[in-house]
């Protein structure tokens, strides 16, 4: 458990001594960390929490601590700047609804986890061979990268230009690392190939479910569409995929070398 909460740790403050250590640009870092590398933070963290039952029954204030963890990198990143460059001192103003926001993320990924660590529990008890049991639990984490920001964007209204950019960022990286898992690892009772379609198909329908259905509104049924996201996913899951691949022929022609 040290060892979780050291990394933990770590993840949180890596955003934080970045912006600090090369200024980046305000909008990259808002996009990649404050609406991207936060929210996965506050999902995958609690899940852990919740599949492994860390803390016992304080788990269940994990998502408030994330929450607060969360809220604060803002102030200290580009509130604390303001605050250097004007001379005033009120970088500790705290948005409520951005903890909220965190905290309903945290407490989704937190029941998640309880639930999949409760089947996967049951599983063992009971030596079964369902279906079910046998999805690996990287597979869920996968899930929930992929459907917490559709929610998100239709339950909070993102913009749809900002989710635009949100969506190449998240879905491409989203794409080649689970496509680069698949080919490593695999799913017993599953072709790695069926799962690698699965995933490509799970990202193409991400545009039309959000942005897509938005612009259909003011425009024809084509806007339903995008052309150039679809051909990056097919390509990024390509090559996630082959790498993936390449790794565990390398991994198992040494295993049998040895």
């Amino acid at each position: 458990m040290q060892k979780f909460i050291c990394r933990c740790v770590i993840a949180w403050i890596f955003p934080i001594a970045y912006f600090w250590l090369f200024k980046s640009d305000a909008m990259f870092y808002s996009i990649v960390f404050l609406h991207g590398w936060y929210n996965v933070f506050a999902v995958v963290t609690a899940f852990l929490i919740g599949k492994r039952n860390y803390f016992g029954i304080f788990k269940w204030i994990a998502p408030l601590v994330i929450g607060v963890m969360n809220v604060m990198t803002y102030p200290v990143t580009f509130g604390l700047l303001h605050d250097i460059n004007y001379g005033k001192f009120e970088f500790f103003d705290i948005d409520i609804r951005t903890l909220i926001h965190h905290v309903v993320l945290s407490f989704v990924g937190l029941v998640a986890g309880v639930i999949i660590g409760f089947i996967v529990n049951r599983a063992k008890e009971q030596e079964s061979k369902s279906v079910l049991f046998n999805i690996p639990g990287w597979m869920w984490g996968v899930f929930i990268a992929w459907i917490f920001p559709i929610i998100k964007f239709w339950v909070f209204d993102f913009d749809t230009i900002f989710f635009s950019v949100f969506l190449y960022i998240w879905y491409m990286l989203l794409a080649f690392l689970a496509s680069a898992l698949i080919g490593r690892r695999g799913s017993p009772g599953v072709h790695k190939w069926l799962q690698a379609v699965i995933l490509l198909l799970m990202n193409m329908v991400v545009y039309p479910l959000t942005v897509g259905l938005v612009e259909m509104q003011k425009g024809s049924m084509k806007d339903l569409i995008d052309i150039k996201y679809i051909v990056a996913q097919v390509i990024i899951v390509a090559v996630g995929f082959l790498m993936g691949m390449s790794v565990c022929y390398i991994c198992n022609r040494k295993a049998i070398k040895e």
